[in-house]
């Protein structure tokens, strides 16, 4: 005795509002990662340039040899740029979160708007 195959099947309307879910997410992602990115390397451009400070002490304890070393202050510079660093990828995350939230609702009404016009 076999049994009949039960494939639950979507209605249409709900198989293409599932895909405009999903094209939203798949937008929202992409622009996220990407600005995350862009804003990971602009603060990291920023790090740079506050790190030439740090640069100039180490290239003086480097001079000065080991008394260089003991009169600089090496250690609290680089806990300094390492606050700086974490604090630029937290708003760097901050960045990218934001947009992909914007990017998924627009994307979701823009593909809704198309949906309802066709």
């Amino acid at each position: 005795m076999t049994t009949p195959n039960h494939t639950p099947s979507l209605a249409p309307a709900t198989r293409d509002w599932l895909i405009r879910i999903a094209l939203s997410l798949v937008f929202a992602a992409t622009a996220g990662a990407l600005a995350y990115l862009v804003a990971r390397a602009a603060t990291s451009v920023m790090l740079f340039v506050r790190q030439q400070q740090f640069l100039s002490e180490v290239a003086g304890a480097l001079r000065g040899g080991v008394m260089g070393l003991a009169g600089g202050d090496l250690r609290s510079m680089r806990l300094l740029v390492q606050q700086l660093d974490a604090q630029n990828e937290r708003l760097s995350m901050l960045i990218g979160f934001a947009v992909a939230a914007a990017v998924c609702v627009a994307s979701y009404l823009w593909l809704e708007w198309r949906a309802d016009s066709r």
